[in-house]
């Protein structure tokens, strides 16, 4: 059962193009007014890669041992 509006054409080319720029799936659902769950689901694949999501959570272990966030 839906119980929001259909996701349209123009909705799918406006997510589209905001991803092609480098938008989240977060950032295309807030802006399209729509749950990041669809977008995701429309547009799979679009996450962070491998590298990427090795990096972040390298930061993340290093800002816990040091108690923050570090100015650079």
């Amino acid at each position: 059962m839906s119980s929001g509006r259909p996701f349209t054409e123009a909705d799918a080319q406006a997510a589209k193009t905001l991803l092609e720029e480098g938008a989240s799936y977060r950032e295309v659902a807030r802006t399209l007014g729509r749950n990041a769950s669809i977008i995701c689901r429309r547009f799979p694949g679009r996450g962070w890669s491998e590298d990427v999501k090795r990096e972040a959570a390298r930061t993340q272990q290093l800002m816990r041992r040091r108690g923050g966030w570090i100015a650079l």
